[in-house]
């Protein structure tokens, strides 16, 4: 009995580390930020693991005295700490994602991650040249009344840089922007 509840608690761990692996790995590629979702994937697997160590635990360790406290306590430290380095990522990853002008101007592959923020807090249709040039700095490249932004790459696979090109009228100011793959 004792090597057999050994063996399933070592099947629940590997499990619960490769699911945690990968979910390091999706947060990374894909640059998550604090949703309903992150966090659901997050700890709906640690709530697992701690139902099935309290069955365990109550079924066959206290029932039968069995002695496998140092196991528990790995186990333990195992399944907290895994949900933390995620939590961990995905706070970074939010940071990294809010826009402003120093981290834009000194992060320019990760001005990708900020876009989403730059789009939704500053109305860039009617700004004249000058306000777009102190918000977003020196364009990338300019095109007589086209001026682009290099973002970065975003998604598992990096293949084309993303740029934000935006126009302007007669009279400097914005009419148009978009953002588009090169």
């Amino acid at each position: 009995m004792f090597k057999k509840l050994k063996t399933l608690m070592g099947l629940i761990m590997c499990f619960y580390v490769i699911l945690y692996i990968g979910l390091m790995v999706l947060i990374d590629l894909d640059h998550t930020t604090f949703s309903t979702i992150s966090m659901l994937s997050i700890f709906v697997p640690f709530l697992l693991i701690v139902i099935a160590l309290l069955i365990i635990n109550r079924k066959y360790i206290f029932k039968h005295k069995l002695g496998l406290k140092r196991g528990i306590n790995l186990t333990t430290i195992i399944g907290v700490i895994l949900p933390l380095i995620c939590l961990i990522m995905i706070g970074l990853n939010e940071y990294n994602s809010h826009f402003n002008v120093n981290k834009w101007a000194n992060n320019k592959e990760d001005r990708v991650y900020m876009l989403e923020d730059l789009m939704t807090n500053y109305e860039l249709k009617g700004m004249n040249k000058k306000e777009v040039s102190n918000l977003l700095g020196k364009p990338t490249a300019q095109d007589g009344n086209k001026i682009s932004y290099f973002l970065g790459n975003k998604g598992v696979i990096q293949i084309d840089n993303e740029v934000l090109e935006i126009w302007f009228n007669n009279n400097n100011l914005v009419t148009n922007y978009k953002v588009s793959t090169s």
